[in-house]
């Protein structure tokens, strides 16, 4: 959380509110629909930077060097099996969610109210 930044510069990170609105007009749209990610991951490098590489895929699975913002691997695939292939309309949709929890999340904790 550390990164944000709003849409107007403001380095401020108790600043979520545009974060959270953009986030809540896309969910209305039904931006997050379907099986696609660009519009997470786009929004996500508006707010966060280009640099933050947070979403991209090396961060998604538990490893021995930590936790991954999906979990475990296998909870993704199309049998439930730790090498079988991924099923991406599963993956696309915990990342859509992961990133309207973060704007909810986020917004709640860093507001003064």
């Amino acid at each position: 959380m550390q990164q944000y930044g709003d849409r107007h510069q403001n380095p401020d990170p108790n600043q979520w509110t545009h974060f959270y609105n953009d986030v809540a007009v896309l969910e209305s749209r039904h931006a997050f629909e379907g099986d696609q990610i660009d519009v997470a991951l786009a929004l996500f490098k508006v707010y966060f930077g280009e640099s933050n590489n947070l979403l991209d895929e090396e961060n998604w699975w538990n490893s021995c060097g930590g936790a991954g913002i999906l979990g475990e691997y296998k909870n993704y695939t199309h049998n439930g099996e730790a090498g079988d292939e991924l099923d991406l309309v599963k993956v696309h949709k915990a990342l859509n969610e992961w990133l309207i929890n973060l704007a909810k999340v986020g917004f709640h904790l860093c507001s003064d109210t």
